[in-house]
């Protein structure tokens, strides 16, 4: 039974449908353990592939992007921009974590071959997250217009104080259809197809730097260029979903009929520490172009994320780590303990050592090349690049733990030491914005994680392999189940 959820079109259809569905069947003989664990390998290897297509395409958008926009904008807008971004952004995580629980969910009905599972899953979580999409797309519009917006970004110019309204309920939108739509990529990932959903991110990567250029040339103001911008990847993504859920898996279409309130209540319930997850990143990931405007004004806040794009377009990490989180949900749901520990063992070593060789030589050639990227509007401070070379490696080693973690109870186990790890990087980087500048907010990152999360992630997952060596039959259910006794 194992990939038959997975296989998704029939093989009736189309010469293309029946190539498209041979390619999503498992390669491997998986009636076995070791052909399950080339099968994982596989897939995994496939998406992390497909994802450096996706970030190459949209590093190449990027590099022809952002001097196009600091030019036509100029610094403090586009500073403003990156602003507003980093503010809604915390608006992606008002799907109260219920994306990551249908992942979760996905991945154990894969894992369990319960097609009954993964259609409850997918049409209750569409249905939660059209619900707060509307409730969002509402407040915006009631409270937008009556923030004050130039005291919270420290907006100066006219022009930027009378776009940061109607470009933060643009971005509100898009962000709020985003949430159903999204149900799409939990739905390939779970699957371990992200490498569909990758191809798809490519495309709408191409199609908003077209957007881009579309906009300078008919001299748009910034609420229509970011509209454009980004409404490219909601028009990609809501076109993967339609072929996904009438073509490629139409028995996994949303209908109200397949809403379970069980269901909804168990996904609601993984969900809400997934959200509380995600306030969490807000404080300690999310919140540094907020505190930067805040102190040190939206031309910092410029500076900071034209450095952020340089090192997220070389984190080569973490194409080989989105994978496995999907990959171990099945596995957990199998009792397959023993290739999750060469897993992550083989991911920190390979991760670490990418990291490193690419790190080195973007800390050195950054400076320069940041300012002839930027045609000298943008001067990178050495320190700043090496902080984000520090923060990259950190986030190997989160990475590849909470792809583990984030299952079962140790998910809620990781909680804690999150939390502390989060209160003190926001803590640290009031502080060290005043005397560090710029990199002041990402050397808080660094110390608070490493003081509260490093040590006791290493210890909880540590212990859960101790205790999965003593193999026993699945739990009832796998998604709720208890890792480390």
């Amino acid at each position: 039974m194992y990939g038959n959820l997975r296989q998704g079109v029939p093989v009736t259809g189309s010469g293309f449908l029946r190539a498209l569905s041979v390619a999503f069947r498992p390669q491997n003989d998986t009636r076995t353990e070791e052909g399950r664990s080339a099968e994982r390998n596989r897939r995994a290897a496939l998406t992390a592939a497909s994802s450096v297509v996706a970030r190459g395409a949209g590093a190449a958008a990027g590099l022809v992007s952002v001097p196009l926009a600091i030019t036509y904008l100029g610094t403090e807008r586009y500073g403003l921009w990156m602003a507003i971004s980093s503010v809604l952004a915390m608006m992606s995580f008002a799907d109260l974590g219920i994306g990551n629980g249908l992942l979760n969910a996905i991945a154990t009905a894969d894992g369990k071959s319960d097609e009954g599972m993964a259609v409850k899953s997918v049409s209750s979580a569409f249905f939660i997250l059209l619900a707060v999409a509307a409730g969002i797309v509402t407040l915006a519009f009631l409270l937008f217009p009556v923030l004050p917006w130039k005291a919270i970004l420290n907006v100066r110019t006219p022009l930027a104080a009378a776009e940061v309204a109607p470009t933060a309920l643009v971005l509100a939108v898009c962000i709020a259809l985003n949430l159903p739509l999204g149900t799409v990529d939990k739905v390939q990932t779970g699957f371990q197809e992200g490498f569909v959903n990758n191809l798809w991110q490519a495309v709408s990567a191409l199609l908003g730097l077209g957007c881009v250029i579309a906009g300078i040339r008919l001299k748009c103001g910034l609420p229509l260029l970011v509209a454009a911008i980004a409404g490219a990847p909601t028009l990609a993504r809501a076109a993967n979903w339609i072929l996904q859920f009438a073509v490629a898996r139409p028995w996994l279409r949303p209908s109200l009929r397949s809403f379970d309130g069980k269901r909804a209540a168990s996904l609601t319930r993984t969900g809400t520490v997934f959200f509380a997850f995600n306030v969490l990143t807000i404080l300690g990931y999310t919140s540094d172009s907020i505190v930067i405007a805040h102190y040190l004004g939206a031309p910092a806040v410029a500076t900071y994320a034209v450095v952020q794009k340089l090192f997220s377009a070389t984190a080569v990490s973490e194409y080989l780590i989105a994978p496995l989180w999907p990959a171990f949900g099945e596995a957990i749901a199998r009792r397959d303990f023993g290739w999750i520990r060469r897993t992550i063992r083989r991911s920190l070593s390979v991760n670490f050592a990418v990291t490193v060789a690419i790190g080195f030589p973007v800390v050195m050639l950054g400076k320069p090349f940041i300012a002839w990227w930027t045609a000298s509007r943008i001067l990178a401070p050495v320190p700043l690049l090496v902080s984000f070379a520090v923060l990259r490696l950190l986030l190997v080693y989160q990475g590849t733990l909470s792809v583990f973690l984030n299952h079962g109870d140790t998910l809620r186990a990781q909680l804690g030491f999150f939390a502390l790890a989060s209160v003190c990087s926001i803590i640290l980087k009031v502080v060290l914005v005043h005397r560090l500048g710029v990199s002041g907010v990402v050397w808080a990152t660094i110390c608070g994680f490493a003081l509260f999360y490093v040590w006791p992630a290493g210890r909880l997952v540590a212990q859960c392999l101790d205790a999965a060596r003593s193999d026993g039959p699945p739990a009832a259910s796998p998604e709720e189940a208890v890792l480390c006794g």
